[in-house]
């Protein structure tokens, strides 16, 4: 998993480079009600735990919209 971050309005978002394109993590959060991290640090300091409890809530969501 990468992540990067990515000029938006007036500052920068984190992102997640997926298969698919970037997943924003702050819009990601919104639509979720989920709270990983959006700051660069914070998101490293806690692994890729992060990364996939966000990328599970977006799979689950996906499957059941199917």
């Amino acid at each position: 998993m990468q992540s990067l971050t990515f000029k938006s309005g007036d500052g920068f978002k984190l992102g997640l480079v997926t298969g698919e394109g970037v997943i924003d993590v702050e819009a990601a959060n919104a639509a979720l009600g989920s709270t990983v991290p959006t700051d660069v640090n914070q998101f490293i300091a806690s692994g890729s735990t992060a990364a996939a409890a966000l990328l599970g809530e977006l799979l689950e969501r996906q499957a059941s919209e199917s």
